[in-house]
């Protein structure tokens, strides 16, 4: 009788060890996981505090049409260059702006002809802590 409730016993004892390295295997492997996912969330969270986002919009300002640009990132964009293609007239040449802060916006009016265009691209040129940059946008005029 011994021997089979010593059989028992170490039987339950084994089993009990494989289940334990067994689950904390799994729970490692979940927390590696986890980490690795926290890690890549505030890998992007610190890039895109070094990230200025520019962007460009137009809109209708009693009978002149507004050119509107504006940082929405999180970091100081310096020396933002906007050109017009086809090139249009603008009425206050601001550009380079030489600093804007996060969530800055700035205006400058454009001079259009009868027979400009309806739409135009934006070449947006800027620097920041990431680097220098430059990007396209459409805009439409309508």
């Amino acid at each position: 009788m011994d021997i089979i409730s010593l059989t028992i016993s170490v039987a339950a004892f084994v089993f009990s060890i494989f289940t334990h390295f067994k689950y904390d295997k799994n729970l490692k492997k979940q927390q590696l996981e986890l980490n690795e996912i926290k890690m890549a969330e505030e890998r992007k969270r610190l890039k895109e505090e070094k990230h200025a986002r520019i962007f460009v919009k137009t809109h209708w300002q009693n009978n002149n049409i507004m050119l509107t640009i504006e940082n929405r990132g999180k970091a100081i964009a310096r020396n933002v260059d906007v050109s017009l293609v086809p090139n249009l007239i603008m009425l206050n040449r601001i550009f380079p702006i030489e600093l804007m802060n996060p969530e800055d916006i700035v205006g400058n009016s454009i001079l259009m002809a009868l027979d400009s265009p309806d739409r135009a691209e934006a070449i947006i040129k800027w620097e920041d802590e990431a680097g220098a940059h430059t990007r396209r946008q459409i805009l439409t005029f309508t």
